[in-house]
Order: structure tokens, then C-alpha cells, then sequence
């Protein structure tokens, strides 16, 4: 689908978040959700993406900027892993 917002920047972070979700996220996606955890290597490696940056200070950790859009694009590709109970609990590290 062509994006009128879309950069090479929001491009690449909407692929990175898609491999992702497609080797890191999907394939436990069950086998978490029986067990109702995910492993903490998960959260590290979501934040190694740059997703719990977003609006904080480089000082802090952060990706000192923010970006709807590319905080949108992680959102729809990590859906793509269809398993609500893993995003609830990326969400609530």
C-alpha cells in the first residue's frame, strides 16, 4: 500500500519491525501464550528495535524524537504475530 508519509527511514523501521514479528514473535506466539509469560530476551530485543524509545530523551535511552508514524508501523507489524497476549505483555514490561 503506497503511504503519502512514508520516508527510506520509515521504510526500513516498518521492515524491521516486520522480520521481527515474523522470527522473533510468531513462531512462539502459542507456545507463550500457553504458558503466560514470554521470555525477558523478548522485551531486550524489542527494545534493541527502538520501540520504547519513542519521545524520550537520548540522555535517558531514548531515540530522542518521536514518530506517529513509525510508532503506527510497529503497532500494525507486530499485530501480525496474532497473539494479543504477547503484545500485552511486550506492552507491559
Amino acid at each position: 500500500m503506497l503511504r503519502p508519509f512514508d520516508n527510506d527511514e520509515r521504510r526500513q523501521f516498518r521492515e524491521t519491525c516486520r522480520r521481527f514479528a515474523e522470527t522473533e514473535l510468531q513462531p512462539f506466539a502459542n507456545e507463550w501464550d500457553e504458558a503466560g509469560e514470554i521470555p525477558w530476551e523478548v522485551h531486550e530485543k524489542a527494545g534493541a528495535l527502538g520501540v520504547w524509545g519513542f519521545g524520550v530523551d537520548e540522555k535517558y535511552g531514548g531515540l530522542g524524537m518521536d514518530d506517529i508514524f513509525m510508532r503506527a508501523a510497529w503497532g500494525e507489524e507486530a499485530a501480525r504475530a496474532h497473539n494479543g497476549g504477547t503484545l500485552a505483555a511486550l506492552g507491559g514490561r
